[in-house]
């Protein structure tokens, strides 16, 4: 069978300036079905209903391996710079990870909107 993908769909969100928000993990979200590459997308351009983010927003990745286990963060966070669409691509610390959580913060004096969608690809 060939590769598949899933991908929950774009939406905004708002990010806090004084704590973590979470942008993907909420429910079901996060969980990842066997996938072996995941694209969490981070949009701070100007949309529909929402401006053009004012300063960098950091993106915190928490990964849990098997259902019910501990969640561990990334070493290292990404940066999505301000007014730009950045594309985090990540791959499976272990084989057949079984979900992804992502937390954001932003840099600027308030809120701020962006568009969030993880794309989930993998072999069937």
């Amino acid at each position: 069978m060939g590769a598949q993908t899933n991908r929950m769909l774009s939406r905004v969100i708002t990010v806090s300036h004084t704590t973590q928000t979470t942008i993907v993990g909420v429910g079901r979200e996060g969980v990842l079905n066997g996938g072996s590459t995941y694209t969490l997308t981070v949009d701070g351009t100007a949309g529909t209903g929402h401006a053009a983010t004012s300063a960098a927003i950091t993106v915190h990745i928490f990964r849990r391996a098997t259902r019910g286990g501990a969640l561990a963060e990334d070493a290292t966070p990404y940066t999505c710079v301000a007014n730009k669409v950045t594309q985090v691509v990540l791959t499976p610390a272990v084989l057949n990870e079984y979900e992804i959580l992502a937390t954001a913060q932003s840099a600027a004096l308030t809120d701020e909107d962006v568009a969030v969608e993880l794309s989930i690809q993998g072999a069937r």
